[in-house]
């Protein structure tokens, strides 16, 4: 597949358990999509409910340019997300901080019903059923290494 020059979106959900399965096979890759990000259009989307200093090292998050936070349950959390204190101090729902270089923002954000997300999540998944009567899929880094060529 060549790349014709539109923007590569990677979403990790639940950085933190990727991470701590087996970290030596995941933080060099993970740093070097970070860092082609900026030159290549490729955007490393990270979630993670545990934002602590094992689950986020730091040579993952400096080449992270643009970084959001919602309610978290320390200012350490907070810290190590936008890098001062104020996330712990959100509403539960509807509000983060959004840290972009240079400048710090509150951001208000819609929430989804979880009707919809049901709806979403049949769209993303299959069931058991159909998935053991086709071929194995191959891994998220042999994928991505086919649709960038390398």
């Amino acid at each position: 597949v060549m790349y014709n020059g539109s923007d590569i979106y990677v979403v990790i959900d639940e950085l933190a358990d990727l991470l701590l399965l087996n970290p030596r096979e995941f933080i060099a890759p993970l740093q070097h999509i970070a860092q082609l990000g900026r030159a290549a259009k490729i955007h490393l989307i990270a979630c993670t409910q545990s934002p602590s200093r094992k689950t986020l090292p730091a040579a993952i998050i400096l080449n992270m340019t643009h970084r959001i936070a919602l309610r978290c349950d320390s200012a350490i959390e907070s810290r190590q997300i936008i890098g001062q204190p104020g996330a712990e101090l959100l509403p539960q729902y509807g509000y983060a901080i959004l840290k972009a270089p240079g400048e710090i923002k509150n951001l208000q954000i819609p929430m989804t019903a979880p009707e919809k997300l049901k709806e979403r999540q049949e769209m993303f998944y299959y069931p058991m059923s159909v998935r053991k009567n086709t071929a194995p899929r191959p891994t998220f880094w042999a994928r991505l290494r086919a649709i960038l060529g390398i």
